[in-house]
């Protein structure tokens, strides 16, 4: 199978890489020379044009940042023109699920089968090929492109119709920034109430409380981390309470501006609760390291 893939940054870059290691014929399209150049050398095929990508391509990747780059490489660029009958298109950029909905459509009148694949995860969970894949759309599709996937996920789910799967995804990063707006506040609570936020972050993570944002939180002690994932959050918390059910997600809201409130905090690089990863604290009768 010939894989195109477009979008090559800190999450689509080692996806695509994967891709290759994974033995599949890749071909790329970047603006940037210096891109172009790193993905030659590793032997992959350059495009001149989305549309020259898409016509070489079983299946096109796209891993840009919102729905009006998909749009206008799909469509204004031609990509979906330049299309093979019955070769795949895998959004897995985070955009709205009725843009997927309608570029499904769109894609079906020309014959090409068009699926949300939004991705949960990092570049470096790409690596290890941990990350969790949504799947949206035709079932048969989906089951033929499974080995190009296995290169870079550990899970793959169906979720159902095209949409579904980028509602998943809004759904799954709304609940991460309302559960980084609790744990940030637990932390804090703990430290008034006098407890070593350290020490109760231990205890958080092996009890009922238990929950990821307490981790994140701790590699989010980095200016510069923190300010990217804030851009990433605050853009994807704003297309689920504009694309997800009005009734059910007004009571969201207030929960993810706490949450979107402690990243701004972490980005200025102010109330730094835990010690970073490469620390041990000694906590009673035992030694606590930032991984533990």
């Amino acid at each position: 199978m010939r894989i195109g893939f477009i979008g090559l940054g800190d999450q689509g870059g080692p996806m695509a890489r994967m891709i290759k290691a994974g033995g599949f014929d890749l071909s790329i399209w970047a603006r940037r020379e210096e891109v172009r150049d790193e993905y030659a050398r590793a032997g992959a095929t350059i495009a001149d044009a989305p549309a020259g990508l898409a016509a070489r391509s079983d299946m096109l990747c796209l891993c840009v940042t919102g729905d009006e780059d998909v749009r206008d490489l799909l469509v204004e660029q031609g990509a979906l023109a330049a299309m093979g009958r019955r070769s795949i298109v895998a959004i897995h950029s985070t955009i709205r699920p009725s843009t997927c909905i309608a570029l499904q459509k769109y894609a079906a009148e020309r014959n090409v089968i068009l699926l949300d694949l939004p991705v949960s995860g990092s570049g470096h969970a790409a690596l290890a090929k941990t990350l969790l894949v949504m799947c949206g759309g035709d079932n048969r599709a989906i089951a033929r492109i499974v080995p190009v996937l296995e290169c870079y996920a550990g899970t793959i789910l169906r979720m159902g119709g095209a949409g579904a799967a980028m509602s998943a995804k809004l759904i799954n990063n709304l609940m991460a920034v309302v559960n980084i707006g609790q744990a940030y506040q637990a932390l804090l609570l703990g430290r008034a109430a006098g407890i070593d936020p350290a020490a109760l972050r231990q205890a958080v993570l092996a009890g009922t409380g238990r929950t990821f944002a307490m981790d994140l939180i701790q590699r989010l002690q980095v200016p510069d981390r923190a300010a990217h994932v804030l851009g990433i959050l605050r853009k994807d918390v704003a297309l689920a309470l504009e694309a997800l059910p009005r009734p059910q997600v007004n009571c969201w809201v207030p929960l993810a501006q706490a949450g979107l409130e402690a990243l701004e905090v972490l980005v200025t690089g102010g109330e730094m609760l835990l010690p970073s990863k490469k620390e041990g604290m000694l906590h009673g009768e035992f030694v606590v390291y930032g991984n533990a």
